[in-house]
């Protein structure tokens, strides 16, 4: 079967999805949001301040790349340390909102 689009946005069609599955999504500013998918893709391009934008009992999935610049990151009640972010690897940070509290896991890449 065929499928036409009309008037659809970039940020629509980006969450469409494949055999049921959610697509990444690049995220190209330092505001990560929900409302563009749970799993999202970003790499600094300057030292940042990240704010994610959940609603309660939302999770976000994000490989972050640092490149060479820093991340911050708002208030988040971390399970174990908090971020220590490598230059040039991807690290899988999941954030959920627990009421009015982020909480946040994280890993790097081998």
């Amino acid at each position: 079967g065929s499928l036409v689009l009309i008037s659809v946005t970039a940020v629509q069609l980006s969450k469409l999805n494949v055999d049921n599955k959610e697509l990444w999504y690049t995220a190209t500013n330092n505001t990560i949001d929900a409302a563009n998918g749970t799993k999202q893709k970003r790499t600094l391009t300057e030292n940042s301040t990240l704010v994610f934008t959940l609603n309660d009992g939302q999770d976000i999935t994000l490989i972050l790349n640092p490149a060479t610049f820093t991340a911050m990151f708002p208030a988040i009640s971390w399970f174990g340390a908090a971020p220590s972010l490598i230059a040039s690897k991807e690290h899988t940070v999941v954030i959920s909102r627990d009421g009015s509290l982020l909480r946040g896991w994280w890993q790097v890449a081998a």
